[in-house]
């Protein structure tokens, strides 16, 4: 059952947070632009001094399909004209998003404020939906962990009211009842 419960944690925080542990300041936090104008470099660096993460380029979907396939990104920008012409290879790319936010701008026409402005208006987006994840995420779990610490409290309760049991075995069940009441306590909501 507890079993159950985590992996079902860990599917809703898996845009959040890394299931093996590590801590989220040990990822390397990028975002992808997908370009093949020539202000590609002079767009990326501007995007990374707006918002302090690295910004790796790919000149086609494919490519940054590729990328997608094999690391995490906190952002994906892609460039409109590259979208038009290529349907296919973004239904792909956009299947290997994996938590990353996309970003689709024009940028022959877009200046680099408003690139900046839509992307970092995104990494926001991003956070307030991580944010409620996790605090879905947490309620789920603790709901389904205090149904399950009130039946064994219920059924700790009819075994120590049992009297064909020992002194000793009475004792230890007391103290069984007495953790899950600490445990159900920890579990109660934060308001």
């Amino acid at each position: 059952m507890v079993t159950k419960i985590l992996s079902r944690y860990h599917v809703l925080l898996a845009l959040c947070l890394p299931v093996d542990g590590s801590a989220v300041a040990t990822r390397q936090i990028m975002i992808l632009l997908v370009t093949a104008i020539e202000r590609s470099v002079e767009c990326a660096e501007a995007l990374r001094k707006a918002t302090g993460q690295s910004v790796a380029i790919q000149p086609n979907l494919l490519a940054a399909t590729t990328r997608l396939r094999s690391e995490s990104f906190e952002a994906v920008v892609f460039e409109q004209h590259l979208i038009e012409r290529e349907p296919q290879e973004l239904d792909i790319a956009f299947a290997h998003l994996e938590g990353a936010v996309s970003v689709v701008v024009n940028l022959a026409v877009t200046g680099m404020d408003r690139l900046i402005g839509e992307v970092q208006a995104a990494l926001r987006r991003r956070i307030c939906e991580q944010t409620a994840a996790r605090k879905i995420a947490g309620a789920s779990v603790r709901d389904e962990l205090n149904g399950t610490v009130m039946e064994l409290l219920q059924r700790l309760d009819v075994v120590v009211q049992a009297s064909d049991i020992s002194v000793e075995a009475a004792e230890n069940i007391r103290s069984a009842r007495e953790l899950t009441h600490r445990l159900r306590s920890q579990l109660a909501p934060v308001v």
